[in-house]
């Protein structure tokens, strides 16, 4: 008897750690924008640049790319996408990277959107310029949860 009460409390008491564990996370407050000033740099027009895992490629018109539950794709539970509006406020090109991963160029003092996975995300802008200079906005890593806007300055 005494065992058993014993194990009982053990797994009430997990079961509310658990529990708190979990609430705590959901209610944490996450921004829904951020503001990012460039960072300039002498040369690296041929340079690699760690903060880029993909760079710009051309379209393979074989390439079956999945769109998002809000762009009529398949609604599952496993895969959650963020809206992402980048706004531009410099008088620049900016190619514009996601985790790494190109997802496009943003046109001087415009506005782009988009889809990212939920969570974690690092943002990453590159402006190149004659002469080779650049000038870079992140890396950054913000927590994206619903939609969220990155401002380049």
């Amino acid at each position: 008897m005494n065992n058993q009460l014993i194990h009982f409390i053990l797994v009430l008491g997990l079961a509310f750690g658990l529990g708190a564990g979990v609430r705590s996370a959901q209610g944490q407050e996450h921004p829904k924008s951020a503001t990012t000033k460039a960072a300039m740099s002498r040369g690296g027009a041929g340079e690699k640049d760690d903060n880029i895992k993909q760079d710009r490629a051309p379209n393979d018109p074989n390439a079956k790319a999945e769109a998002p539950p809000e762009k009529g794709g398949a609604k599952s539970r496993q895969y959650a996408s963020c809206q992402i509006h980048i706004d531009n406020r410099t008088p620049w090109y900016v190619d514009i990277y996601t985790d790494g991963n190109y997802r496009g160029q943003i046109s001087p003092w415009g506005d782009s959107y988009g889809y990212v996975g939920c969570g974690g995300t690092v943002f990453y802008g590159r402006a190149t310029f004659t002469g080779g200079s650049v000038r870079t906005w992140g890396p950054a890593n913000y927590f994206v949860d619903g939609s969220f806007t990155w401002t380049i300055e």
